[in-house]
């Protein structure tokens, strides 16, 4: 069907990407960008330990500076976001591992509120007659970069993964959607198939009804036909019958008048004869045009 290709497109096109990022999904980030990003990384996962294990260190006799080692840790883990953005963040967390770092040691701390700006903070150090604190300082804003970029790279390959299986899924899931849409295309082109036929035997019924209306209209018009000829011969022996009729009927009245004129005649010669009978054949003479002798016998 012309729609499929529409439909099924999009889907195969991201079930490949799916299933080549799930290829990938075991193989750990590099950046390319950075040939020494392995060895910070490194550095970062190391650095980060010593911290945590420092910080775990909370409690015990031995370690009253983990209270501070565990706040810094806990500002680091939620400032990492801004130090590649602002460097003033990860200069002030590498000032408090600096403290924290220096407290465990027994040397004296720096102050540094977030009211103090950043030279307010490093310029006892720069002038402490030794240089070791910000010494020190120097190689924790070091520690804090690498730590920071050990940790965003973490949080990047989680993402990352989270958003491949995400993908995975949304691939396998549009797998399945494209099967069931395969399947219900096969059942749409099945019923479309029936129905097409079911239209063709439709036609081809609805071809031989009108094939016979047309053989009925065919007949009818003959029988309509033959009847108007039928018609037009009844008419025509009517109208000759008819004539016949008032032939026959005028002969009947003429005969008829012929004979009442005889009868009448007949009548009236029976009536005058019976007359004449009544008078005598003198009557009877007078009647009939002749004359009577007299009778010369003598009598008896």
């Amino acid at each position: 069907m012309a729609w499929s290709n529409s439909v099924f497109r999009p889907m195969f096109f991201a079930l490949l990407l799916a299933v080549s990022a799930a290829e990938h999904v075991s193989s750990p980030p590099t950046f390319q960008a950075d040939p020494t990003a392995s060895d910070r990384l490194q550095r970062g996962a190391t650095q980060l330990q010593v911290l945590k294990e420092e910080a775990a260190k909370k409690g015990e006799a031995r370690a009253p500076q983990a209270s501070c080692w565990a706040a810094a840790v806990g500002k680091l883990e939620s400032g990492c976001a801004q130090v590649a953005k602002d460097d003033d963040v990860q200069s002030r967390l590498a000032v408090e591992f600096t403290n924290c770092h220096l407290a465990k040691s027994g040397l004296p701390t720096y102050e540094c509120t977030e009211e103090m700006t950043l030279k307010e903070c490093t310029r006892p150090m720069v002038d402490s007659a030794s240089g070791l604190a910000y010494s020190t300082y120097t190689l924790f804003y070091t520690h804090t970069e690498s730590i920071c970029f050990y940790m965003q790279s973490q949080a990047f390959q989680a993402s990352t993964e989270a958003a491949v299986n995400s993908l995975h899924a949304a691939g396998r899931e549009a797998a399945s959607r494209l099967q069931g849409l395969q399947q219900q295309a096969a059942e749409i082109g099945g019923r479309a198939t029936e129905i097409l036929s079911e239209q063709t035997a439709a036609a081809a019924a609805q071809q031989a009804l009108l094939q016979g209306q047309r053989q009925a209209r065919e007949e009818l018009s003959g029988l309509q036909q033959a009847q108007t000829a039928s018609f037009a011969q009844a008419e025509s022996a009517l109208g000759a019958l008819g004539a016949q009729s008032r032939t026959a009927l005028e002969e009947l009245k003429k005969d008829t008048t012929e004979l009442s004129l005889k009868g009448k005649r007949c009548r009236r010669q029976a009536a005058t004869l019976r007359r004449a009978l009544e008078h005598g054949p003198s009557r009877l003479a007078f009647f009939s045009g002749r004359s009577v002798a007299p009778d010369t016998r003598p009598s008896s």
